[in-house]
């Protein structure tokens, strides 16, 4: 529970950034592509220091991350609400201190699930990173509603309250069961990771790989649905409610397929959801009324909600042992964080001022794919070493 609430604060949070871009848009002054370098930056530092916070969690610093990423993630949402609409003050606020907020949270969130779950573990992890769909439904509605009512600084501030509130329940509730590597008796100590064995794994690489390409194109839908559909001439009001529908919608797509995941191996269930996922955004094309937009919302974010939970679980199944799977998953999410960093600034520019919505589209689909295929080759590979399908 303890984990579900620090995602539901973190990446729930993140899952609003389309609010904050159409904000942005009209009141910084910058183009498109320059705005989502503040959501793809806080995106990427979540990402990146996976591997810093990975070593630390192994070590047994999983309840300091927390508290730390607690800190500086609540300050930065409150820094954020004083920013005087300057891009600069923005970027340092939610790109940078959120973002490193976010960094020292999100890995032990989820990585201290392996060490209270083994055989339901996908499942597990599946609830837990439901909470960043539920924050992706919450937060989009209040946003929008408190910015055209009381104001943006004040209503970051409201989801800043609410941001702490949860981490503070987060950091009564969550317990590793390891103490510290120096404080742990010699029954409970574990190998330490072998390093030259992890990057020379072939399959961790290819996993790796693919999950940054699709991490380049898969948070495009996330960042600029809103704008889009009211391009297209979606009723403004309805706009700010799409967000909050894929976002809904992904509950189900991060909680039913690592439910199956645990069954037959996660590998064999992000492969046709990335898949999936890829023809769905071809499909953005095809938008044209409301029907058509709350539609997309719906598949589009139950399909992509089995890739964002069902990732760790793929860089788990590959560690030989427990000391191994704070790092694993660091890593992991450190090679995809270059994919988020600069993902959806590219679409920004291939989208460019006269809103050319098929570039965007095509590189987002294209990239997607291209994840798809190295996820497939890994899962062939770890599948043959395994000497069974269920991987």
């Amino acid at each position: 529970m303890g984990s579900w609430f620090i995602i539901f604060a973190t990446f729930g949070y993140l899952n609003a950034f389309g609010v904050y871009q159409a904000y942005y848009s009209t009141h910084l002054g910058k183009p498109d592509s320059t705005i989502s370098w503040i959501g793809s930056f806080q995106l990427f530092m979540q990402f990146a220091l996976g591997y810093p916070a990975g070593k630390l969690f192994d070590e047994g610093y999983c309840r300091h991350l927390i508290f730390g990423g607690s800190i500086v993630y609540s300050l930065s949402l409150f820094m954020l609400s004083l920013t005087k609409n300057k891009f600069y003050q923005v970027f340092l606020a939610q790109g940078v201190g959120a973002g490193l907020g976010t960094g020292l949270l999100f890995l032990p969130a989820t990585s201290v699930i392996s060490h209270w779950f083994a055989r339901r573990r996908s499942f597990a992890i599946g609830v837990v990173i439901a909470g960043s769909s539920v924050g992706g439904v919450v937060f989009p509605i209040m946003l929008n509603n408190l910015i055209s009512s009381i104001g943006f600084a004040s209503a970051v501030r409201a989801s800043a309250y609410l941001v702490l509130g949860s981490l503070v329940i987060a950091n009564l509730l969550v317990a590793p069961r390891l103490p510290p590597r120096r404080l742990r008796p010699a029954h409970m100590q574990l190998p330490p990771p072998d390093l030259k064995k992890i990057f020379n794994h072939r399959a961790y690489q290819l996993a790796i790989i693919g999950g940054f390409f699709c991490t380049w194109g898969f948070f495009m839908p996330f960042f600029y649905l809103q704008i889009f559909a009211q391009s297209k001439g979606v009723d403004e009001n309805l706009a700010f409610y799409l967000l909050a529908i894929l976002n809904g919608a992904s509950v189900f797509g991060r909680i039913l397929p690592n439910f199956v995941a645990d069954k037959i191996g996660p590998y064999n269930m992000i492969i046709p959801f990335s898949f999936a996922t890829a023809v769905m955004i071809f499909g953005w094309l095809g938008l044209k009324n409301t029907a058509d937009f709350i539609v997309f919302a719906i598949l589009y974010g139950f399909l992509s909600g089995a890739f964002i939970s069902l990732l760790p679980s793929i860089f788990m199944t590959l560690a030989s042992s427990m000391g191994e799977m704070g790092i694993r998953i660091g890593i992991g999410f450190f090679g995809n964080a270059f994919g988020a960093l600069t993902g959806t600034p590219i679409c920004g520019a291939l989208l460019g001022d006269d809103l050319q919505w098929w570039k965007p589209t095509v590189f987002a689909g294209v990239t997607v794919c291209t994840g798809t295929v190295f996820l497939a080759i890994a899962r062939h590979m770890h599948a043959r070493d395994k000497g069974t399908w269920k991987v």
